[in-house]
C-alpha cells in the first residue's frame, strides 16, 4: 500500500531503530490528507539521532565492557590469588612423598664431675695366658683410669621412609589438595564468567538509557510543539484555558521525566567508568548497533539437550563437585590413623668421641645404623575417626549443594529461554506498534490543528507514540539480556556484540 507524502518524515524513528512494517491502522479522511504536514520540529532529526548515537566508531560494546571489567576486576584478582594457594597446597602435598631427610650439627659441653679419676683396680697375672690361672700364681693388682671429654660434636644425617603413609596418608591427601586446586579453578572461572555477564548487563541497561533518553527529548519537544497548537486554538476560541494548563502539565511532566533520564544515564556511566576503572570523567560511545538487530537464530536444541550442556559447562558445578570429590579424599588420609605405621629409618654419624668406642677417645669417628620400626598411636584413633566423620559430613553437603545448584540452572534456562522467545515475539508486535503510534499521531495533530480533534485525544496520541518509542528500544535490549542471560545458564560466554 502506497504512503502518502506527509507520511514518510513520520517514519523516520520507524527506519532508525529497524526495520518495520510499513502498515498502517488508519489512513486519514481526503480533507486531512490534503492538509499541510505539520510534525513537530525536531521530528526529522529524530532518526539522526539515534543514527549518531549508536554503532559509533571506536565505541562500546557488551565485550569490551566486560573484557575490561574482567581483568581490573579487585574480586576476581582475590580469587586468582587463591587459586595460586590452593597451586601451592597440591606442590606441598606432591612433596610429601620425598622420605623425610633430617641433618643434624650437635656441640655438647658437659659438666665436671668428681669421679675420683675415673679410676678402678684391675687384678692381673703376669706372664700367665688367658683363662684360669694356676693357684700358685702371683696375683698383682694393677690401677686403671680413663679420661673424662668434656666436649662433644655431632654431625648426623638421618633419613625416615614412611612406607605405609604413602598409600595411606600422603596419597589421599594429594588427591584433596589437587581437587581443591582444580575446584579453585573454577571457581575463578565461575567469577570470570558471572561478572563478565554482570558487566554486560550494566552496558546494555546504560544503552537503553541513552535511548530512552533521547526519546525523552523528542517527547519533550513534541509537548512543546503541543503547546504551542493549544496556545494558538485558545487564540482563535477553540479550546479553553483549561486545555491549555493540562498542556502546560503535560510539558513539565515531560522535563521532569527527561531529567530523570539523563540522571540515570549519568549514574549508569558513572557504573560504567567502575567497572572498567575507567579515569573519572571518561566518556563512551555506543558502539553497537542494537538497532539493526533482528533476534538471532533460534536455539536449535530443546530445554533437555541445553540442560544436559549446562551440566558439563557451568563452572560452579565442576567446582562443587571437584570440592566433594577432595573431601572424600580428606577422609580416606584421616582414616589411616586406625592402622599401624611402617617405617624404613638410617642414620649416619660423625661423632667425637663416638658412642660406638668404649673407651672414649678425643677423635671423630664414622658410624652408621639402618632399621625399620611398626608403630601404632593408639590415642589418634579417636580424632581420627571424628575427622572422618566431618569430611564426608562436609562431602554430602557439597553434594547436596550440587543438587540444588543443578536445580537452579534448570530454573535459569527455562527462565532465560522463556525471555528470549518473548523478546523476539514482542519484536515484532512492537514493529506494528510504533508504526501504527507515529501515524495515529501524526493525523490526531493534524485533526487537531483543523478543529477536529480534542486536546485529550492529541495528548493521547503523544503519550501512545512516546511509549511505543520506549517499548520498541526497551524489546530490542530486551532481546541482548536475554541472550546474556542464556549463555551465563548454559555456562558460555554471551555473544551478541558486534559493533554496528
Amino acid at each position: 500500500m502506497a504512503l502518502p507524502q506527509t507520511s514518510i518524515s513520520t517514519l523516520a524513528l520507524v527506519l532508525a531503530l529497524g526495520s518495520f512494517s510499513p502498515a498502517l491502522v488508519a489512513q486519514p479522511d481526503a480533507q486531512a490528507a490534503a492538509m499541510e504536514p505539520a510534525a513537530p520540529p525536531t521530528a526529522l532529526n529524530f532518526e539522526d539521532r539515534v543514527k549518531r548515537e549508536l554503532g559509533v566508531p571506536g565505541g562500546l560494546t557488551a565485550e569490551d565492557v566486560a573484557t575490561r571489567a574482567t581483568a581490573t576486576s579487585w574480586s576476581l584478582e582475590a580469587r586468582r590469588a587463591e587459586l595460586r594457594a590452593a597451586a601451592a597446597n597440591a606442590d606441598r602435598a606432591t612433596w610429601s612423598y620425598l622420605p623425610r631427610v633430617t641433618v643434624t650439627a650437635r656441640y655438647t659441653r658437659l659438666s665436671e664431675v668428681d669421679d675420683g679419676g675415673s679410676a678402678l683396680n684391675l687384678v692381673a697375672a703376669p706372664g700367665v695366658a688367658p683363662g684360669a690361672t694356676p693357684a700358685p700364681d702371683q696375683l698383682v693388682s694393677v690401677p686403671v683410669s680413663f679420661e673424662s671429654l668434656l666436649n662433644q660434636y655431632l654431625l648426623q644425617a638421618s633419613i625416615v621412609v614412611p612406607v605405609t603413609d604413602y598409600f595411606l596418608r600422603v596419597a589421599p591427601n594429594r588427591a584433596s589438595s589437587v581437587s581443591l586446586e582444580r575446584a579453585a579453578a573454577e571457581n575463578l572461572a565461575a567469577a570470570e564468567h558471572g561478572a563478565a555477564a554482570d558487566a554486560k548487563l550494566l552496558y546494555y541497561r546504560w544503552v537503553q538509557a541513552r535511548l530512552n533518553t533521547i526519546v525523552a527529548e523528542q517527547a519533550f519537544e513534541q509537548a512543546r510543539a503541543q503547546r504551542g497548537d493549544v496556545e494558538q486554538a485558545v487564540a482563535a476560541g477553540t479550546a479553553s484555558r483549561a486545555d491549555l494548563l493540562g498542556m502546560e502539565a503535560r510539558v513539565a511532566e515531560s522535563e521532569r521525566s527527561l531529567e530523570s533520564f539523563r540522571h540515570l544515564t549519568t549514574q549508569l556511566e558513572e557504573e560504567l567508568r567502575i567497572a572498567r576503572h575507567d579515569p573519572d570523567g571518561t566518556s563512551y560511545g555506543i558502539g553497537e548497533d542494537v538497532a539493526s538487530d533482528s533476534g538471532g537464530a533460534e536455539l536449535a536444541e530443546e530445554p533437555r539437550q541445553l540442560f544436559s550442556y549446562a551440566l558439563s559447562h557451568r563452572p560452579e558445578l565442576k567446582a562443587l563437585a571437584l570440592r566433594a570429590q577432595g573431601a572424600e579424599s580428606s577422609a580416606s588420609g584421616e582414616r589411616a590413623a586406625y592402622l599401624p605405621r611402617f617405617e624404613l629409618f638410617g642414620n649416619a654419624q660423625y661423632e667425637n668421641p663416638s658412642s660406638r668406642v668404649f673407651p672414649q677417645q678425643d677423635e671423630f669417628v664414622a658410624t652408621w645404623n639402618a632399621g625399620a620400626q611398626l608403630a601404632w598411636t593408639l590415642s589418634d584413633i579417636p580424632g581420627a575417626a571424628a575427622a572422618t566423620r566431618s569430611a564426608r559430613a562436609t562431602a554430602a553437603a557439597l553434594r547436596a549443594e550440587h543438587k540444588a545448584l543443578e536445580d537452579r540452572v534448570r530454573g535459569e534456562i527455562s527462565a532465560a529461554l522463556r525471555s528470549l522467545r518473548d523478546a523476539r515475539s514482542a519484536l515484532r508486535t512492537r514493529e506494528r506498534e510504533l508504526a501504527a503510534a507515529e501515524e495515529s499521531y501524526r493525523v490526531r495533530r493534524l485533526l487537531y490543528q483543523n478543529g477536529r480533534a480534542t486536546t485529550v485525544e492529541l495528548m493521547n496520541a503523544e503519550l501512545a507514540l512516546t511509549e511505543a518509542r520506549f517499548g520498541s528500544i526497551a524489546t530490542r535490549l530486551e532481546l541482548r539480556v536475554a541472550r546474556v542471560r542464556i549463555d551465563y545458564a548454559l555456562g558460555r560466554r554471551a555473544s551478541g556484540s558486534k559493533r554496528g
